[in-house]
């Protein structure tokens, strides 16, 4: 898996929180119809979406400093709570922007 920089980290774990929870509530209409299969599928694989991001937030959204875990409610501050660093990277000058 290619490195991303913390912020498009962050994006796709949001990404797929919301996709997750809106197939998950996708599910529930199909209950009036009596169509479980479609409700139990619906619901599984937006389980699978919302346990895809938590593992991706533990896995790689760490410190690029000391490698511990970030955690979310940090994210106001900019600098991480075990080593006290800055976590967002100033752009490169060798990077060009649009």
């Amino acid at each position: 898996m290619k490195k991303l920089s913390l912020a498009k980290l962050l994006v796709l774990i949001w990404i797929l929180r919301i996709v997750g929870f809106a197939v998950l509530l996708g599910g529930f209409p199909f209950l009036d119809y009596n169509r479980t299969v479609v409700f139990f599928v619906l619901v599984g694989i937006g389980i699978a979406i919302l346990l895809a991001s938590a593992y991706i937030e533990a896995v790689y959204y760490c410190c690029p400093h000391c490698g511990m875990w970030i955690g979310m409610r940090n994210l106001p501050y900019g600098y991480c709570r075990h080593c006290g660093k800055e976590l967002i990277t100033k752009p490169d000058d060798n990077v060009p922007t649009l």
